[in-house]
């Protein structure tokens, strides 16, 4: 939880582009089909949501208004939901505020929910990036996938059921995996913050044994260590490369994924990355549902010298 709140902190992209972001994080899980036994996958984006949205509410000198995040992370996590905090409304002016909650921080995390949610949602960034690193590059290419993101969202209907899972399952994937470039080549960290904050999120423990059945979970934290690693070995930390071959591998395996779609380490004089194969199609890499095109993002590794 504290890279996703420190990502949040030093990511230097403007509100519209932070708050834009969090909501596609925050429709992780929309492939969840209980009726067909699919688990839900990847719930630590609800929490990456909430830190995302409390420094957007933060520029706007407002009121954090995260708690959907945390709310359907103790869903999709199976946590008791008065793990949660809800909102009231004053009867007379109308303005919301949080419920009173007998539950506090510390039951809240001994009983699985990761972090002090009142008291984090009380704080602001003591020490915020200076306005002068704020920055709009990125807000054209957030939008055009938040729009994306709303389609998708509006092409289900209640009534009428106009819905294809597996197109959505695939975009909202794309979309999640190109913020994680995105955030690895922005945010303001040098090479070894980098690759430590990838060895975090690497280490995230996303296989359970549930029922004599193994369930897998939180994949997406190593998707997410493998744009920072990748990230960090650009930015010099050629001892990282391990990691870049390790964080992809792990979440080919947890996500049941082909592990011949996956990477090599070389050690010739220098280290270098590349694909074990690189004869796969577009058309293979989409049936297995697989976010972003892994040649053009390994390239440079796998060619530097």
């Amino acid at each position: 939880m504290e890279v996703f709140e420190a990502i949040a902190q030093d990511l230097p992209w403007s509100a519209k582009s932070l708050r834009q972001a969090a909501i596609i994080f925050q429709h992780t899980n929309t492939e969840n089909e209980p009726d067909d036994g699919e688990d839900y996958r990847s719930q630590e984006m609800h929490l990456f949501t909430f830190f995302l949205l409390k420094e957007f509410a933060r520029l706007n000198h407002d009121k954090p208004s995260a708690l959907f995040g945390p709310y359907r992370y103790c869903r999709v996590m199976g946590l008791p939901i008065e793990l949660d905090v809800s909102w009231i409304e004053d009867r007379n002016s109308k303005e919301q505020s949080i419920a009173p909650n007998t539950i506090t921080d510390i039951e809240r995390m001994q009983r699985g929910f990761p972090f002090a949610l009142l008291a984090s949602y009380r704080s602001t960034n003591q020490d915020p990036l200076p306005d002068s690193l704020r920055t709009t590059n990125r807000d054209q290419e957030i939008n055009q996938l938040y729009t994306a993101d709303q389609q998708t969202r509006s092409l289900f209907k209640k009534e009428e059921m106009i819905f294809n899972r597996t197109i959505e399952r695939i975009g909202d994937s794309q979309r999640r995996a190109r913020l994680y470039e995105m955030i690895a080549d922005d945010i303001l960290w040098d090479a070894n913050t980098l690759l430590n904050a990838a060895k975090v999120l690497n280490q995230t423990k996303s296989t359970i044994q549930q029922g004599g059945k193994t369930r897998y979970q939180l994949q997406e934290n190593h998707l997410f260590a493998f744009f920072l690693a990748r990230q960090a070995y650009i930015k010099g930390a050629h001892d990282g490369a391990a990691l870049v071959v390790d964080s992809l591998n792990k979440f080919l395996r947890v996500s049941k994924m082909p592990e011949n779609f996956g990477l090599r380490l070389i050690q010739d004089d220098f280290p270098r990355v590349c694909q074990r194969e690189d004869k796969f199609s577009i058309e293979q890499w989409g049936k297995y549902e697989f976010p972003f095109h892994l040649g053009r993002v390994i390239k440079p590794l796998c060619l530097s010298k």
